[in-house]
């Protein structure tokens, strides 16, 4: 069984107060990306991940599709899998690639096992998993609130733009991010969305792009390709610009991954 999960950008991310779960509440939009990681799942008589295209560089125990696996475990009969993972979404980048293999997961699982799990059983388990993870069972244009599992789904396309997404390579941890930034009160203005006008404010730019001025250079470039809007995804370290039409940039420097989509759907 073939099973395809997707990336992500956020249009805008705004960090609000730390809970009492030690987590911040965000504010965000989450738009899916047409870039997918490609998983393999065979029966099999022990689980096994094997890896292609980018690295996880992580033990498989701390990948997040094993993690499912133990977590479902715990609430139904799984069988053992052989599972291949080729990774087109790299890993680290602030596109979600982790969050989306674990969400692919539980949706095979449960429907290929007829485990009958509903869609509050299934978020409880997603956000068990990871703050993103809700968003990838559904993979709707979403206003996220809360640790992001909070959605309120939108009626908003970029059918007919070009995104454009740079990642540098360079690792920038979330958690460090999170206790750098300053925590905001302003709400985000997320009004006309049709015609653009939503807050493109990424609060962690400000500490990434003082710690990596090249991933800030890239924003720059972009806009003057361009661009419309520009701004880190997630926590980073990619970037990205939605362009009215297909822009003419072609090539960035120290490019570790540099890809164009056009928005067809």
């Amino acid at each position: 069984m073939i099973v395809f999960s997707n990336a992500k950008i956020n249009l805008g991310l705004r960090v609000k107060e730390k809970r009492p779960d030690k987590y911040h509440n965000i504010e965000t939009i989450f738009y899916p990306l047409p870039l997918f990681d490609i998983i393999e799942f065979f029966e099999s008589d022990h689980d096994e991940i094997i890896e292609s295209g980018f690295s996880t560089n992580c033990h498989y125990a701390d990948n997040l599709i094993f993690k499912t696996l133990v977590l479902f475990r715990k609430h139904a009969d799984i069988p053992f899998f052989r599972i291949h993972l080729h990774k087109q979404i790299p890993v680290g980048a602030g596109l979600g690639g982790g969050s989306g293999n674990a969400a692919a997961t539980m949706l095979f699982l449960n429907s290929y096992l007829s485990l009958g799990f509903d869609s509050v059983s299934l978020t409880n388990f997603a956000l068990a998993l990871g703050s993103d993870v809700p968003f990838f069972l559904h993979n709707r244009p979403s206003k996220a609130y809360g640790r992001g599992e909070i959605l309120e789904f939108l009626d908003f396309s970029l059918k007919g733009y070009w995104i454009f997404v740079v990642f540098t390579g360079l690792f920038v941890s979330t958690g460090a991010a999170f206790n750098q930034i300053q925590e905001k009160k302003a709400k985000p203005n997320w009004q006309n969305l049709s015609n653009y006008c939503f807050d493109s404010v990424n609060d962690f730019e400000g500490y990434i792009f003082k710690q990596y001025p090249e991933i800030e250079h890239i924003k720059n470039n972009l806009l003057l390709a361009g661009a419309d809007v520009a701004a880190l995804s997630g926590s980073g370290s990619s970037v990205f610009g939605i362009f009215n039409q297909k822009p003419k940039v072609s090539i960035i420097e120290n490019c570790y991954f540099c890809r164009l989509f056009f928005i067809s759907f």
